[in-house]
């Protein structure tokens, strides 16, 4: 995660992201040895005066046993002192198929009904960067005070039988803030 907000830094306005309402878009990847793998993910954060309510999702293919992992996250996002860091905590819910399955029954895998589905819950804790792009960069295009850029690495934990314990998620999102900024 270091080394994508070195990359991301040059981008990156000094003041923390904040508006009441933010959608999230990025990629994902998974680690849970001995599976990799990776694929999207998006969230919905609302501000509040002490952090955000976040939910999200994530739809992973994951090479062990080759499945396709969908994640459901509810949860909170704390900011660590003034900077642009925040801790996560929340809910997690996977739903986890063998890929043929999921090929075989699209619609119904992505709903979490299909028959072959696993489901499994848990927690997530993570660290999240999250800043403004900066407004130099976006001059002139009207969107120079709402979009952003974030990194994201956590550790959830999922009880049920199906699939590893414990799975490592990073993830890379642009954002883009409704609403009036925060002050």
């Amino acid at each position: 995660m270091l080394s994508v907000i070195a990359l991301l830094a040059p981008l990156a306005a000094a003041a923390p992201y904040t508006h009441g309402v933010t959608l999230l878009g990025g990629s994902a990847a998974l680690a849970g040895p001995p599976s990799y793998g990776g694929g999207a993910e998006g969230r919905i954060w609302l501000a509040g005066e002490r952090g955000a309510f976040e939910v999200g999702a994530r739809e992973l293919y994951a090479t062990e046993e080759a499945r396709m992992i969908g994640a459901i996250i509810v949860g909170a996002r704390v900011p660590i002192g003034e900077g642009p860091l925040y801790w996560r905590a929340g809910f997690a819910h996977n739903h986890e198929i063998p890929i043929e399955a999921a090929l075989d029954r699209p619609l119904a895998a992505a709903l979490g009904t299909a028959e072959a589905i696993t489901h499994r819950s848990g927690g997530e804790l993570g660290l999240a960067w999250s800043s403004a792009i900066d407004p130099a960069i976006l001059a002139g295009g009207g969107l120079e005070d709402r979009l952003g850029i974030n990194a994201d690495l956590a550790l959830a934990g999922l009880g049920g039988e199906g699939g590893f314990g414990a799975y490592l998620y990073a993830g890379v999102m642009l954002s883009v803030g409704l609403g009036t900024p925060a002050d």
